[in-house]
């Protein structure tokens, strides 16, 4: 059993691991892959990158021009079952609005992913917004407020053995 997923190697399915690793792939920096690039970044050979990148352009989740594959619309299909389902965002979310009415500023909510922190809610402030704060953002969490935050309660449950981030 892995210790970091709980699930039996038996049970895990491989291919769907690499094509997700090929989704996360693309970035604000890397916008568009070939399959070297997606090779490379997905930690897995050339030919088994374009078989993933083919495969993700056939059912949608990619476009292509023949050679460079980019992501498409319906890859936030994934995105909006987590923002309908999830509970924290649809119960920060008065709260953002009425802190950004208040103060005129904006206001975000996130979790901890790892190293990252993932915006899952913003207020609707009427402030510009600044590039890449949206939902669904990604930033290192050590170099946010929040996130720095977060990562100190993860130290301070491992320390106190208690429930793991």
């Amino acid at each position: 059993m892995d210790s970091n997923t709980g699930i039996a190697k038996a049970d895990l399915i491989e291919g769907m691991a690499r094509g997700m690793a090929i989704l996360e792939s693309f970035d604000t920096e890397r916008q568009r892959l070939n399959a070297t690039l997606a090779a490379q970044r997905a930690g897995m050979t050339r030919a088994a990158a374009r078989r993933h990148l083919l495969t993700l352009a056939h059912l949608g989740y990619l476009e292509t021009d023949g050679g460079y594959f980019w992501l498409s619309p319906k890859v936030l299909r994934f995105s909006g079952s987590y923002l309908s389902s999830a509970r924290l965002p649809r119960v920060v979310q008065p709260t953002l609005n009425r802190l950004a009415m208040q103060t005129a500023e904006s206001f975000s909510a996130v979790v901890l992913d790892g190293r990252q922190v993932v915006i899952v809610a913003r207020s609707g402030s009427t402030r510009l917004l600044a590039y890449g704060l949206h939902l669904g953002a990604r930033l290192p969490a050590h170099a946010t407020s929040t996130g720095r935050v977060l990562l100190a309660a993860c130290v301070f449950h491992a320390m106190a053995d208690t429930v793991p981030c």
